[in-house]
């Protein structure tokens, strides 16, 4: 994936950290099996432009605790909307 694509979706003080990791083959298999999984009709949330929300809203240095293995994502408004917003 391309650096300059995605670097405003995080706060810049991550910038150094996830590079490598957007950058990555391992980014670009993930990205390409939810593509997929979106593309055979299976509903992602959150939705792409919310993905990254944590990172734009939270700086490095202000983060107290991560969720590892943590899914709340599971819910649909009405079908269609997912509740999710990137946050928890």
């Amino acid at each position: 994936m391309l650096w300059d694509k995605f670097k405003d979706q995080f706060h810049e003080s991550y910038w150094g950290k996830i590079k490598p990791f957007i950058e990555s083959k391992e980014c670009d298999e993930i990205y390409r099996q939810l593509k997929d999984l979106s593309q055979r009709g299976r509903k992602i949330a959150p939705i792409s432009s919310l993905t990254f929300r944590a990172f734009k809203e939270t700086p490095l240095d202000e983060i107290k605790v991560i969720l590892m293995g943590f899914c709340p994502y599971h819910t649909f408004t009405y079908g269609v909307t997912p509740v999710a917003d990137g946050l928890i």
